[in-house]
């Protein structure tokens, strides 16, 4: 993702001189990341990486630190998950006669998260394997308005009976939420996303509203579509039954070897430097 990001970020907003950035990268076996600045001529400097990020450290310093830099929280997805869903908002008869306003418009987006709040934590919770009391409601967020049927990039200001939208929902563990309390209690310039979520927003930016994103870990892999619906632009995420230990474990099982010499002959394959009864049944496998 460092990569993807890091050659995509000054492209995607325009940014003010010499803005500061710190992008903290969580997973389930802990947090690295890395901080970077982007200069007048919009050029991207690193100034430092962490394999393992120093949060102690850090939070001695925290609030002058969160002063100077905008804070981004990338979640892996084996711990944080997205929801993307059709909203219909259908407006009160009071406010027919008036312009959409913005605090009508965020009362009414309210309703519906808490209309559809307890289905989504339970979606989230059992695709996170945890229980729903530990699922978390990190971020909410609409967009793809339509009013009475016509797109609006902002509802605000128009008239109209009803607003229809995707509103997109980010719920992430409690550990990691009361592990990273600090973040989450600043607000300001502080964004939380999840990596699957990020990655095909740039890929959206480049490849236009149709991607595909495969992660594969140990022990789980996820397949993660972009797409155009009627409403605007979705995610769809699904299971996969395989990992990255799952190729040495099946070369093993087919070839009567342990682990060890499954993953020496694995490296010897992609090397072509096996006989070809091995390398049929590598490929077999694959």
């Amino acid at each position: 993702m460092k990569n993807l990001t890091l050659k995509s970020l000054a492209k995607l907003r325009p940014f003010s001189p010499r803005e500061r950035f710190l992008v903290l990268e969580i997973s389930r076996g802990g947090a690295g990341g890395f901080a970077f600045s982007v200069t007048k001529d919009r050029s991207i400097r690193i100034r430092k990486r962490w394999g393992k990020f120093p949060r102690e450290q850090f939070l001695e310093r925290f609030a002058k630190l969160m002063r100077k830099r905008k804070t981004i929280i990338v979640a892996d997805p084996a711990i944080a998950f997205t929801m993307f869903l059709p909203m219909r908002l259908d407006r009160d008869r009071g406010f027919l006669k008036e312009p959409i306003g913005l605090l009508e418009l965020e009362n009414l987006i309210a309703k519906e998260i808490g209309r559809v709040f307890a289905a989504c934590r339970r979606e989230a919770s059992a695709a996170l394997g945890i229980e729903e009391l530990d699922t978390i409601l990190v971020g909410s967020r609409a967009g793809a308005f339509r009013v009475d049927g016509y797109k609006v990039l902002d509802p605000t200001g128009f008239e109209g009976k009803r607003i229809d939208g995707i509103l997109e929902l980010t719920l992430t563990t409690r550990e990691l939420f009361e592990g990273w309390n600090e973040f989450f209690s600043a607000r300001e310039n502080f964004f939380f996303t999840e990596q699957a979520r990020a990655e095909l927003a740039v890929l959206e930016k480049f490849e236009g509203s149709a991607a595909n994103l495969l992660m594969i870990r140990p022990g789980w892999a996820l397949a993660f579509i972009l797409e155009s619906a009627p409403r605007g632009t979705v995610i769809y995420r699904s299971g996969i039954p395989w990992g990255t230990d799952r190729l040495p474990e099946a070369i093993g099982a087919a070839l009567g070897t342990d682990r060890a010499v499954a993953e020496r002959l694995y490296e010897l394959y992609r090397a072509g430097d096996v006989s070809d009864a091995v390398r049929r049944s590598i490929e077999r496998i694959l």
